[in-house]
């Protein structure tokens, strides 16, 4: 991509094409992070992530809340203040070098990444999972959004992959649910 094509401006967005959030029968309101949420958030999580500003990772976290009760009574207190704490604005930027025979000595070469604190991913998660699954119940989301949401993504991506009688088609399913992305899928024995 050539600098002329970065540096033009944007087509503005045609906001008539855009779901009118003011139709939604029920209002959504963000509902503080019970520990089962909590614990579905961490079943999918990276564990071996690197931690952010804190120095705590997803491990140390599990280790010392096993019950999720400590995370649990956190988030209660941020969501009922609306505070976001200061220690979550803060990251840990590290780079990392790009895969390749490359010459580390020139910048290009390095992937900048930013580390945020584990207890801020957990909470921002929930918040997510809240905010897809309203949008959905609401209908707000384009009829050909398929990710991040469940019960539309399996039935449309998989009737591609149904045309397909082979092995493949346990292969897929299998795939597709080791993402995590369809756990409404049931599990296939190959």
């Amino acid at each position: 991509m050539m600098y002329s094509e970065l540096s033009k401006k944007p087509d503005p967005i045609d906001w008539s094409k855009c779901p009118d959030i003011k139709r939604a029968k029920n209002q959504f309101q963000f509902k503080s992070p019970t520990a089962r949420q909590i614990q579905k958030i961490f079943k999918h999580c990276n564990k071996k992530s690197s931690p952010g500003f804190d120095g705590i990772s997803y491990s140390e976290l599990m280790d010392f809340d096993p019950n999720y009760s400590v995370l649990e009574e956190l988030f209660k207190v941020i969501t009922s203040l609306g505070v976001t704490p200061t220690i979550w604005k803060a990251s840990n930027t590290t780079l990392i070098p790009k895969s390749g025979n490359l010459d580390l000595s020139q910048a290009s070469n390095w992937r900048p990444i930013a580390l945020l604190n584990t207890s801020y991913k957990v909470f921002t998660a929930c918040y997510a999972e809240q905010l897809m699954s309203w949008l959905s119940d609401e209908e707000l989301m384009h009829r050909n959004q398929k990710s991040g949401i469940i019960r539309r993504m399996c039935g449309t991506q998989f009737r591609t992959h149904d045309d397909h009688r082979t092995e493949q088609k346990a292969q897929v399913y299998h795939a597709y649910d080791v993402l995590g992305y369809c756990q409404c899928i049931p599990k296939h024995s190959s």
